[in-house]
């Protein structure tokens, strides 16, 4: 699999397929067997986390166990899981995290600690349709291709409204750009 043109020189990009990790760094997709193949400045970005942040640390306990090397592996799983063709880490080591499709989204032990989209408390399905409004999707593209009723959908869109504090799609679509997701 060829990276992204983008990608090459963009930074690192980690994706999860069928609970394996993928990590597409210069161009060359690798597959992450052990903590050995991940870069360090992602390594020190993931132990200064955990460190720092209470709730990664019991989410991590519960899914990975004691051992740091494991908890790093999960949280880079857990954190940047999906394939969404921008780079979760620049060249300079900033982390840029993502909202991603968990498959285990409202069924893991960690998902209230560790997941980002909890901090928005955005449902599964309106960030189904964030995804596909940053598309530029309408309304009834959108209740389509969900197969829900606009009127569904324009309720999930009321909803992350008071959530974000945005009045607009374009203002979802801004919040999204400058938060990552």
């Amino acid at each position: 699999m060829k990276a992204p043109d983008f990608l090459i020189s963009a930074g690192i990009e980690f994706f999860t397929v069928d609970d394996t990790i993928f990590m597409i760094q210069d161009g060359n997709r690798t597959i992450i067997n052990s903590i050995e193949d991940i870069p360090h400045l992602v390594i020190k970005w993931a132990e200064k986390e955990i460190k720092k942040n209470k709730k990664y640390q019991i989410g991590l306990r519960l899914i990975a166990g004691p051992d740091l090397d494991n908890q790093i592996l999960k949280l880079i799983q857990c954190k940047f899981g999906g394939y969404d063709a921008f780079s979760d880490f620049d060249k300079t080591g900033r982390c840029q995290e993502e909202i991603t499709s968990c498959p285990y989204e409202y069924r893991c032990a960690a998902a209230k600690y560790i997941c980002k989209q909890n901090s928005y408390n955005l449902t599964f399905s309106e960030k189904k349709i964030l995804r596909l409004i940053i598309c530029d999707l309408a309304d009834k593209q959108i209740s389509y291709k969900l197969n829900v009723s606009e009127h569904t959908v324009r309720n999930h869109i009321q909803n992350m409204h008071a959530k974000l504090g945005t009045a607009s799609k374009q203002g979802l679509v801004r919040f999204a750009v400058e938060h990552n997701l």
